[in-house]
C-alpha cells in the first residue's frame, strides 16, 4: 500500500489536535477514538513511537467506555501523552538533539548542554533575560563611560599590552574622525587578522576612560558590507550564557531554530481559549520573546514584547492548574450530601458569640452553606491572616453538618494549635449541645481507645 508518509503524520496530528480539545471540555470522544484506532498498528511511525500511541488508545479506550469520577487523572495524562506525541510525529523533529541545528554541531552543543539546552523545544524556550537598546550609530566623542553604544569607524593600529604576568594582549583602535576607540582584546587574538588596518567595522559595547582614552573589552563587531548586520543593533535581546558562547552567536541559533521549527509547534492553549483571553499563537509568541524589535517603533516593541510575555505567564498557569479543574470537575458529577439549613440556625449561632461577624465572614459563610445545600462534595480553600476568623467560619460549617446528623473532623499541624481549636469550638459551641473531642500524639493509649470507641458509635459530633 502506498501512503504519503506527511500527509500520514498531518493527519494524525490533526486527529490528535480534536481529542485534546475534546478531553478539555469533556466532550464525548467515542467517534474521534474510532478515527484513531485506524492508524494502529502503525508501520509508518518507529517502534517506539508506534507503541506510545497504542497506549493513548487504551487509554482513551478505557475514558470514552466509562468517564468515572476517579479517572480525571487518566484524562490528564492522556492529554499529557497526546501533547507528547504531537511533538514527536511532527515533519521537524522537535526533540531531535541540538547538535544536528544548523550552526551548532557536537562540539557546541556540549556548551549549550550547560545551560540546559539538550533539543530543539529547549532552545525556543531559553528566554532573553534582558533586552538592550542599542539605539543608533553615533560619533566616538559622544560615547558615555559604562553605557551602551554603537560607533562605526576605522581599524588605524595594531598594539599590545604587557600584563604584570608577562602574557601580550591584543590592542586594537578603531578611528572616526571625530575621536578614537581601543577594543582589548582579551584570549581574541584571532581579531588582528579579522580587523585589520584599514577595515571598516561596526562597535556594540560599553567603554571606560582609562590612561586618556576610550576603552572596552566588552564587545561585539559587525561589518557593514556583511547583509543583516542591522540586526545587531536598536532593541537586542540577552540571554544568560556560559563560556564558549557569546550573544550574536546564539541570537543567531535562536534566530535559525525560530525560522525552521517555530510553525511546528503544537499549541497546548486551544484555540477558542486563546480568542477568548486574547492571546497570540505559540509561533507569534516566540518570535515577540526573543525577538520584539522587527520594527523600528519603540512603542510596538513594547505591546509585542508584553503580549507575548502575557501568553507565557497565562500557558504557565493554564498548564499548572488545568489538573486541578479537571479534578474540580469530578467533584461535580460525585454524589455528595445535600445539607439541609435553616436560617435560624445561623441567627442563634451569631447571637451566640461574643463579637460580631464582619461581612467577609458573612459572604464565606453564605457561600459555604450554598456549596453545603448542594448534593456535591465541597472543595473550597479559605485564605486569610492570623485572627481573620477562619475558625469561626468553620465552626458554623461543623454546626451545620452536626445539625444534619453527621460528625466533623478539623486537623491541625502542631499539638498546641489543636489545643487552641479546641478550646475555641468549645466556646463556639456551647450553647448547642455538641459533643467535642481532641485526638493527639500525646494522648494516652487508654484514652485514645475509648475516644475512637465513642467516635465509632456517633457519641462525637466534632473531633479535633
Amino acid at each position: 500500500m502506498n501512503i504519503n508518509l506527511d500527509f500520514y503524520r498531518k493527519d494524525l496530528r490533526e486527529v490528535l489536535k480534536d481529542v485534546w480539545d475534546n478531553l478539555l471540555s469533556k466532550s464525548d470522544i467515542s467517534l474521534l477514538l474510532k478515527r484513531l484506532k485506524i492508524f494502529l498498528p502503525s508501520e509508518y511511525l518507529d517502534k517506539e513511537l508506534s507503541e506510545e500511541l497504542s497506549t493513548l488508545v487504551g487509554m482513551l479506550d478505557i475514558l470514552s467506555k466509562r468517564w468515572d469520577n476517579e479517572l480525571y487523572v487518566l484524562s490528564f495524562e492522556s492529554m499529557r501523552k497526546i501533547k507528547q506525541l504531537m511533538d514527536e510525529i511532527n515533519e521537524k523533529k522537535l526533540l531531535s538533539p541540538i547538535q544536528y541545528l544548523k550552526g551548532v554541531g557536537p562540539k557546541k552543543a556540549k556548551i549549550l548542554n550547560k545551560l540546559g539546552i539538550f533539543n530543539i523545544r529547549d532552545l525556543l524556550y531559553y528566554f532573553p533575560r534582558k533586552y538592550e537598546n542599542r539605539g543608533t550609530i553615533i560619533d566616538i566623542r559622544d560615547i558615555v563611560e559604562n553605557e551602551i553604544f554603537v560607533v562605526s569607524g576605522r581599524v588605524f593600529n595594531h598594539s599590545y599590552i604587557r600584563t604584570n604576568k608577562g602574557k601580550d594582549i591584543l590592542k586594537i583602535g578603531i578611528e572616526d574622525g571625530t575621536g578614537e576607540l581601543f577594543l582589548i582584546c582579551f584570549n581574541r587574538e584571532f581579531l588582528k587578522d579579522l580587523l585589520h588596518i584599514g577595515r571598516r567595522v561596526i562597535i556594540i559595547g560599553k567603554a571606560k576612560y582609562r590612561f586618556g582614552e576610550y576603552q572596552t573589552g566588552d564587545f561585539e563587531y559587525e561589518f557593514p558590507e556583511k547583509k543583516g548586520f542591522k540586526s545587531s543593533l536598536g532593541i537586542v535581546p540577552i540571554y544568560p550564557l556560559t563560556e564558549g558562547i557569546g550573544q550574536k552567536e546564539f541570537r543567531n541559533i535562536i534566530k535559525n531554530s525560530l525560522q525552521i521549527y517555530s510553525p511546528y509547534l503544537y499549541d497546548p492553549i486551544p484555540f477558542e481559549i486563546r480568542e477568548n483571553k486574547n492571546l497570540i499563537s505559540l509561533p507569534i509568541a516566540l518570535r515577540d520573546i526573543h525577538f520584539p524589535f522587527l520594527e523600528d517603533d519603540f512603542s510596538l516593541y513594547e505591546r509585542r514584547r508584553a503580549s507575548s510575555q502575557r501568553r507565557f505567564i497565562f500557558e504557565e498557569f493554564f498548564l499548572f492548574q488545568l489538573p486541578f479543574a479537571l479534578k474540580k470537575k469530578s467533584y461535580i458529577r460525585k454524589k455528595g450530601i445535600a445539607f439541609l439549613f435553616r436560617e435560624e440556625l445561623l441567627d442563634n449561632f451569631k447571637k451566640k458569640l461574643p463579637f460580631s461577624l464582619t461581612n467577609a465572614q458573612e459572604r464565606v459563610i453564605g457561600e459555604i452553606i450554598d456549596d453545603m445545600k448542594r448534593p456535591h462534595p465541597m472543595n473550597r480553600l479559605i485564605q486569610g491572616d492570623v485572627g481573620s476568623g477562619k475558625t469561626v467560619v468553620a465552626s458554623f460549617a461543623m454546626l451545620l453538618a452536626h445539625n444534619n446528623s453527621y460528625q466533623s473532623a478539623i486537623m491541625a499541624p502542631t499539638e498546641i494549635l489543636a489545643e487552641q481549636h479546641y478550646i475555641v469550638l468549645k466556646d463556639f459551641l456551647s450553647a448547642f449541645n455538641v459533643q467535642i473531642e481532641i485526638l493527639t500524639g500525646s494522648t494516652p493509649k487508654k484514652r485514645r481507645k475509648e475516644i475512637l470507641k465513642l467516635l465509632n458509635k456517633g457519641k462525637i459530633d466534632i473531633i479535633v
